[in-house]
């Protein structure tokens, strides 16, 4: 699949690594989401599918995603083309048995299997290829073997260690068992950390290239780090997740030298830990629900900022109503820290070329000017 020239592909590259590196650069990176225009009679248009079909059928799900790549390749922007071998959020979880749900028209889910602190003391040591996480190997094979190994393979869905202990232990006992059960609660997240440490080296192995970053799907140098999910920051007190989520995040920036951290939700209150985790290589937020002025304020110098759009959340700290407001505000908020934006077309009256008139960066030649 010939889509993109590697002259195209380096220079993105390149561009990206200088961004993620906080180098100076004279833009944000971006995607474009929501712009590519698809033909009905295509023949590479996946046929309809529920969303439980496209995570049982490897068929459907790899025409998706070529389909994707080939609705991509019409736009100018910092994407790299690349496969996600995801089957949801509780992969990890299910190592440890906790059985993953997938419902016809919505995303798995997980029942957790602990429901007191001596059930955790129950658990089996895991293994990297327990539970689902043998199918994303064999899903991850499959891909490469279909493709050539030609399209890099993304970072399955790795919940960090704080949201993957929620997922096997029943949530609302998880959160009380930090005050009366630390030991128990810190056990099981040290199992975490070590099956997240296993398991990413398995996975990268059986890829020709490997993109250590699962959300929000920015490409990343295979050496700077590794993405987590961690929507528990938007939960639990500064001093909770100091104890809790700090000592094993630092864990796993230090194995993989370096740490990128997704979450929705507003938690502005935990921005000073987050500068306290040494090697940490980007902060993926939705601006419209966590106070993003003060996050360019306090992470800026640390590392990459990826402010997205919040088009659903509890937390309403700014309301953008369109693609253009929210363009604006991102820019106009950033001082000069380096960010990648998520450029979804949303709203009304939103069009590139009237982005372009205003950010005369959206869709030029992409290519990387020296300092």
């Amino acid at each position: 699949m010939k889509l993109f020239t590697e002259e195209e592909i380096e220079s993105r590259k390149e561009f990206l690594t200088r961004l993620w590196k906080l180098k100076k650069v004279d833009r944000p990176g971006y995607m474009l989401n929501g712009f590519a225009q698809g033909q009905e009679n295509d023949p590479d248009r996946p046929p309809p599918a529920t969303t439980r079909e496209w995570f049982m059928d490897w068929e459907i799900m790899l025409k998706s995603q070529l389909y994707e790549i080939k609705l991509r390749s019409q736009l100018k922007d910092d994407y790299i083309p690349n496969l996600f071998p995801y089957l949801g959020t509780g992969v990890l979880a299910s190592a440890f048995g906790c059985e993953v749900i997938y419902p016809e028209v919505e995303q798995p889910w997980t029942k957790p299997l602990v429901y007191s602190p001596d059930d955790v003391y129950k658990l089996k040591e895991p293994e990297p290829t327990d539970g689902l996480l043998k199918d994303v190997l064999e899903l991850t094979k499959f891909m490469v073997e279909r493709t050539g190994g030609e399209i890099p393979i993304r970072m399955t869905d790795i919940q960090g260690p704080l949201d993957t202990a929620s997922l096997i232990w029943e949530y609302s006992s998880f959160l009380t068992a930090m005050y009366t059960a630390p030991d128990a609660v810190h056990t099981l997240l040290d199992m975490v950390t070590d099956l997240i440490i296993d398991f990413v080296p398995m996975q990268k192995e059986l890829c020709e290239e490997f993109v250590p970053n699962h959300c929000p799907g920015v490409w990343v140098p295979d050496d700077w780090g590794i993405s987590i999910s961690e929507d528990l920051i938007a939960v639990v007190s500064p001093h909770l997740y100091e104890e809790f989520a700090l000592p094993y995040n630092q864990r796993l920036a230090d194995a993989f030298n370096g740490l990128h951290i997704h979450s929705c939700g507003n938690f502005t209150f935990n921005y000073d830990n987050l500068l306290k985790i040494d090697k940490l290589r980007g902060v993926d937020m939705g601006v419209t629900e966590t106070n993003y002025p003060q996050a360019v304020e306090k992470l800026k110098e640390k590392c990459l900022l990826i402010p997205r759009i919040g088009f659903i959340g509890l937390n309403r700290i700014v309301n953008l109503p369109s693609t253009n407001e929210y363009l604006d505000y991102v820019m106009e908020n950033s001082d000069d820290a380096n960010i990648f934006v998520f450029i979804d077309k949303f709203g009304e009256n939103v069009n590139l070329e009237r982005l372009r008139e205003k950010y005369s960066w959206l869709g030029e030649d992409n290519s990387v000017e020296e300092e």
